[in-house]
């Protein structure tokens, strides 16, 4: 009889443990939902975000030697908004898909912030932003992660972006030349032989929305046939318009209007049939100087 009393209380708390562990599973069964509809989430918005501000990204491309994320910043408070981004090495960074760290700068309503600086955002109007990553090798396609820091009227703020693609720019008319300036419609036309020298002609056209100033002071372009001979524009006939290309001067591209482009190749061999590459670098001037440049690849060289 006690036997049978045993044996019966051990099958009760077996089926009560039971019962337990069943609970316990359908817990951890919720918890791992809630987990994988959390990570979820994260790739189709930014985790975090700006106290009093709504943000909206807008675009991601690359310009120059640098990715932009252009975005919309709103102040939703009845009152202007102090904006602080931090730009230190221990404060704002992005990740290629290399996963090569980047630092980064700001600009926000047209102006770029110093490590120091802030901006005062008025009260629901629409500013806006970009986050410059810097340094990203023009092979690079994806922004793994970015990490925003910061303060809005002195609250810090960290806010982690989902990957972003980086957007191909086509802003020339051949796939043998690629512009790295996205507000510059670069336009190639012909590449012939006159007498010892080759003479590339083209057009610099201003697709942005305000005019902007270019130069070459400084920079100097980068020639080789593909017999591996190094050359050099001419700085006399080498222009943009009637101006000297490699002069010292700053000039400016209104938006919409076409200007002729020349260079002019010296001396160049006669066995030469194509430029294995012809990388012309200028600097770009608006709310900021940041370097570009225009790059022919495996371009064939005509007759006269």
């Amino acid at each position: 009889m006690k036997k049978s009393i045993i044996f019966a209380l051990l099958l009760s708390l077996l089926s009560v443990q039971q019962i337990h562990a069943q609970k316990w599973l359908k817990k951890l069964g919720k918890v791992a939902e809630n987990v994988l509809a959390n990570d979820q989430k994260t790739t189709n918005k930014a985790s975090g975000s700006i106290p009093g501000c709504t943000v909206k990204y807008t675009s991601c491309v690359a310009n120059g030697n640098d990715v932009h994320i252009n975005f919309v910043i709103t102040n939703t408070t009845s009152s202007e908004l102090k904006m602080y981004f931090n730009a230190f090495d221990d404060g704002s960074c992005a990740f290629d898909s290399k996963n090569v760290k980047h630092t980064m700068h700001f600009y926000l309503g047209g102006d770029k912030l110093g490590h120091y600086s802030d901006k005062m955002l008025p009260p629901n109007v629409p500013v806006k932003g970009i986050m410059v990553i810097e340094d990203v090798d023009r092979t690079i396609k994806q922004i793994n992660s970015t990490f925003v820091k910061g303060k809005a009227n002195d609250v810090e703020f960290a806010v982690k972006l989902p990957t972003q693609v980086v957007a191909d720019v086509k802003n020339t008319n051949s796939d043998l030349v690629t512009c790295s300036l996205p507000e510059l419609q670069f336009n190639f036309l012909k590449c012939v032989r006159q007498g010892r020298n080759v003479v590339i002609t083209a057009t610099f056209k201003n697709i942005g929305n305000k005019e902007y100033e270019i130069s070459a002071y400084g920079d100097t372009p980068t020639i080789y046939d593909d017999g591996g001979d190094a050359y050099e524009c001419d700085q006399e006939t080498t222009l943009l318009g009637k101006n000297r290309w490699l002069g010292y001067n700053w000039y400016t591209l209104l938006a919409g209007i076409p200007m002729k482009a020349t260079f002019v190749i010296k001396n160049v061999s006669t066995s030469a049939t194509e430029f294995s590459v012809v990388k012309i670098p200028f600097k770009y001037k608006s709310n900021g100087e940041t370097s570009q440049y225009v790059e022919f690849r495996n371009l064939p060289i005509s007759a006269q």
